[in-house]
């Protein structure tokens, strides 16, 4: 099985491709789109759904995974993370492929043992998990890597 976990942006889109071998989950693959902030919004959904289209042709997951909104302060990032969410559940339908959501209190206490865990905390978590020596670049990243994780112990009914 193929698991594509994405955390969903306008900015900054982290992505992860994990799959299960007969040696255990292996991260295959991982990444950040980003889109030009000169661009309008229409513009740079634009930009996620190729990209994102790529991504799939390139990995042809089984299940795609995407963290559920959780926001609390700013009302304007929240439409636009929405609105990116919008994109990524069309383009997986489009691609006729299943798509879940995780919440992002879920993954921080299935990966850190807390709902509360802090960003660094869950990068060095997933850095640990995979044995990944280099520093994720954006939090993107290592957030996308956990929901494809999880996400790939849900489908598989480890968990």
């Amino acid at each position: 099985m193929i698991v594509l976990g994405l955390d969903p942006g306008i900015d900054r889109l982290g992505w992860a491709i994990i799959r299960e071998t007969d040696e255990g989950i292996e991260l295959v693959h991982y990444g950040l789109i980003t889109t030009d902030k000169t661009r309008d919004s229409a513009a740079r959904f634009a930009e996620i759904a190729i990209d994102l289209q790529q991504l799939i042709h390139t990995h042809s997951p089984d299940i795609v995974f995407i963290e559920k909104l959780f926001f609390s302060i700013n009302a304007k990032t929240a439409m636009l993370i929405a609105e990116a969410r919008g994109v990524l559940k069309v383009t997986t339908a489009l691609e006729n492929l299943e798509i879940r959501e995780l919440h992002p209190m879920q993954l921080k206490k299935k990966i850190v043992g807390t709902g509360k865990a802090t960003k660094k905390e869950m990068q060095a978590a997933i850095s640990s998990l995979f044995s990944i020596e280099e520093k994720f670049k954006t939090d993107d990243v290592a957030d996308a890597v956990a929901i494809a994780y999880i996400g790939m112990l849900e489908a598989t009914g480890h968990i």
